[in-house]
This record gives structure tokens, C-alpha cells and sequence, in this order.
């Protein structure tokens, strides 16, 4: 049906989210593309030094990982706005 779908999630919300993409699927004709969005806000600069220097690194993994168990490939664009 659909070549390349966005789905905007919130990695936060693990049911929501499964569903979302199972949903994406069942539209998604075969060699489609399904697009994950999640944003995630800046760090401010007045409490950067509060947070721990590899928690974007961390962040990244844990973000692949929640996404391999739905089966999706995991490849991190970062916008900065």
C-alpha cells in the first residue's frame, strides 16, 4: 500500500508504540520503509555539566535497543533545531 511510512513515537510508552509500528506494518507493501520519529529535547546549557559526558551515547543505545525488539533498523539522524 505505502512505500515509506513515518510514525512518530514515544519511546517511553513501550505498548503505544509496538502497536504503532505493527500498525505501520500491516500498511507497508513489501521492500517499504517505516521511519521512526522520536524527539527528544536539547540539553540546557546551564545544566550540561550536570549530566553524565557519554549519556548521548547511552541515550543512542538504549534507543537501538528498544528498537530492535520491534524488529526495526536502527539508524540515528540527529537534527538540531
Amino acid at each position: 500500500m505505502y512505500k515509506h511510512i513515518l510514525v512518530p513515537v514515544d519511546l517511553g510508552d513501550a505498548e503505544t508504540y509496538r502497536r504503532a509500528i505493527n500498525a505501520a506494518n500491516t500498511l507497508l507493501e513489501d521492500g517499504g520503509k517505516i521511519t521512526l520519529l522520536h524527539a527528544i529535547e536539547p540539553i540546557p546549557t546551564c545544566a550540561e555539566s550536570y549530566i553524565p559526558p557519554d549519556f548521548k551515547i547511552e541515550s543512542r543505545s538504549a534507543l537501538q535497543n528498544q528498537c530492535s525488539c520491534c524488529e526495526v533498523d536502527f539508524e540515528p539522524i540527529v537534527a538540531n533545531v
